[in-house]
């Protein structure tokens, strides 16, 4: 999928407002926020964007453009965004352009896209930027990255959780206060209109209903409070101990209370064991969901070197997993 409509190069960025950037966790309810906060009249929210900052340089710098050309063209987030480097742009400029763009298009003076990585490298593009930060109790962000086919087992899946923490925390300590705001999955899906006022008030704006009508038009339901801490019901002893024993104090850093449960000590060889079966969980996974044929024969070619082999077996995993959208 790529953009059909001309990028426009002389369009003034100064009827837009500093763009903001959702920043968590990933399975931490980032697409349910986002399709309240697209659904205001003046904002624009793009989903998933990792592609704006995934190919810059470690120091922030443009990559080099044949290699980015290559990459963007197997890259799932770009090629579901529609993305690509105008003629003449290096790609710090490109992405850029193409979020003005989009929202000029839309018609909104707000936007905005989510990211799970590299979070401050979004500064090197827009170095004024706001951030959004969502967080979830890991404890119910665990089993749904597990269901995902991210990771093999709660321990592993609990490491995305605090690495995200962790990058988010370094961000948020580097910016003035006006440019963060935090808010829980827990108060969204509880309280959503008085989340949403806030969060609204963040960006500028006011709070509007249209943003909780995205039932009327998604796949996703209304806010539903049984989403929060389900982990109490359905999560067994040995799972919230494994989570929170991986979190350690970031749990309460992140204003969730331990479960009361006694504490889990992991040793070296549990987690060489764990992390074996995290490998074969997620094996097992992509197996029952491409086939063990696109599977193995996508690891061998890539190893091999036989890149368009690989190439076309990721671009069919890709087109699968593009079906499974809601």
């Amino acid at each position: 999928m790529m953009a059909e409509a001309p990028l426009h190069t002389s369009m003034d960025e100064s009827s837009f407002q500093e763009p903001f950037f959702l920043v968590g966790a990933e399975r931490s309810g980032t697409t349910l926020l986002r399709l309240m906060i697209d659904h205001h009249p003046l904002i624009r929210f793009r989903f998933e964007s990792n592609f704006l900052v995934d190919y810059l340089t470690s120091a922030g710098g443009d990559p080099d453009p044949a290699e980015l050309e290559k990459k963007l063209a197997i890259d799932r987030g770009a090629r579901l965004h529609g993305f690509k480097v105008g003629e003449g742009l290096g790609y710090k400029e490109g992405v850029r352009q193409f979020l003005f763009h989009d929202a000029h298009q839309q018609g909104k003076s707000v936007f905005g896209a989510a990211l799970h990585r590299r979070f401050a490298d979004i500064l090197h593009i827009f170095p004024n930027a706001r951030f959004l930060n969502l967080v979830r109790d890991p404890r119910d962000v665990a089993p749904s990255v597990i269901a995902m086919g991210w990771s093999g087992n709660t321990w592993h899946a609990s490491k995305l959780w605090i690495n995200a923490q962790q990058e988010a925390q370094r961000l948020c300590d580097s910016l003035p206060s006006d440019r963060w705001h935090t808010l829980r999955f827990e108060d969204l899906v509880c309280k959503p209109e008085e989340t949403l006022t806030a969060v609204s008030e963040f960006l500028g704006c006011k709070f509007d209903p249209a943003m909780l009508s995205y039932p009327e038009d998604t796949t996703y339901p209304a806010p539903d409070a049984s989403a929060s801490q389900r982990w109490r019901k359905k999560m067994p002893t040995k799972d919230v101990q494994l989570v929170e024993a991986c979190v350690g104090e970031w749990l309460q850093k992140a204003g969730y209370e331990p479960s009361g449960e006694s504490p889990r000590q992991v040793s070296n060889l549990q987690q060489s064991l764990l992390n074996i079966q995290n490998r074969f969980g997620r094996f097992r996974f992509r197996t029952r969901r491409f086939g063990f044929f696109t599977v193995v024969g996508f690891a061998l070619s890539s190893r091999l070197g036989m890149h368009k082999t690989a190439n076309r077996l990721q671009l069919k995993m890709q087109a699968h997993e593009n079906s499974l959208l809601r």
